[in-house]
Order: structure tokens, then C-alpha cells, then sequence
């Protein structure tokens, strides 16, 4: 799920970004108009996706709190506990964003194709760094808000015996 919610994010984050380049080239009277609709587009889905992922992990650290709770009374660092919960999010991010790229750009071009307007040639290389770095950012703050989360976990309520 998380990574379809990457590869979602990316090519949105993608499309309002290169919109604005590509569209920078073929039509800059236009571009007074477009740089802050792509700039809100790009915003809303840097939201959207650090929303998306803060449940998807806050998912993850209450179904493996007995887990984080015995690492933690084990002698674990805080940085290691934290690594143990946010490495599989990490991971399924980077999938996404490699995925999401290449499905950006050919959506980018279908777009073009279709409304016959605009050239996915004129798309420069740091297009795809300032995506990536965006979708990374957003994932970043999912996890600011998370550490805490990971800290503040109470490691006796956590590893009692359950009867219900």
C-alpha cells in the first residue's frame, strides 16, 4: 500500500513541477498563471503523501509495540529502535520514488500527446532530483513527527500478558 501511495505522490509531485518547466519553454506568457497552480499541486501532494505515510507508520509502531517495547528493555538505542521501525518504510519509499519517476514521465508525455500542448523535451535532468528530494522531504516529516511516538512508548503496559 505504501508504495502505491509513493509511486501515486511521485507522479503528481512530477506532473506539477515539470508542467511548470516544460511550459516555461513553449509559452512563457502563460507562466504567471501555471507557477503557482504547479506550486500548489506539488504542495497539497507533499501534505497528502506525509499524511499518508505518518498512518501507515503509526500503523506499524502499534502493531509491533510489543516488539519496540522488548528491543527497548533489551538495552537498545533510541537509534536503533527508531531504525528497526522507519528502515522498512524507508525502503519501500525509495521503490516507490524509482517507480513513480518513469510512470511521471510517461504520463508527462501522454498528457502532452493528448491535449497536443506542451513538449516533454524541454523537461531538464534536476526535474527528477527536486521530485525525488520532495517526496524524500515528505517522508521526512512523517517521521519527525513519529520519533517521539517511538520514545514515548510505556514498556510495561506494552509487554504484559494480554487475557482478553
Amino acid at each position: 500500500m505504501s508504495v502505491i501511495t509513493m509511486i501515486i505522490s511521485t507522479v503528481l509531485v512530477f506532473l506539477g513541477i515539470s508542467l511548470s518547466f516544460v511550459l516555461e519553454h513553449t509559452n512563457p506568457e502563460i507562466m504567471t498563471f501555471i507557477r503557482p497552480i504547479s506550486a500548489f499541486i506539488a504542495a497539497s501532494v507533499m501534505v497528502l503523501c506525509a499524511l499518508v505515510f505518518y498512518n501507515i507508520t503509526l500503523i506499524n509502531i502499534e502493531e509491533r509495540i510489543g516488539e519496540i517495547a522488548t528491543l527497548m528493555v533489551l538495552g537498545y538505542r533510541k537509534g536503533e529502535v527508531v531504525g528497526y521501525v522507519f528502515r522498512e518504510i524507508f525502503i519501500l519509499t525509495i521503490i516507490g520514488v524509482a517507480l513513480g519517476l518513469p510512470v511521471g514521465y510517461f504520463f508527462m508525455d501522454f498528457m502532452f500527446e493528448f491535449l497536443r500542448f506542451g513538449n516533454i523535451n524541454y523537461l531538464n535532468w534536476y526535474v527528477w532530483i527536486i521530485t525525488g528530494a520532495l517526496s524524500f522531504a515528505a517522508l521526512g516529516l512523517a517521521f519527525l513527527l513519529l520519533f517521539r511516538k517511538i520514545h514515548k512508548i510505556d514498556m510495561n503496559a506494552s509487554l504484559k500478558f494480554k487475557t482478553d
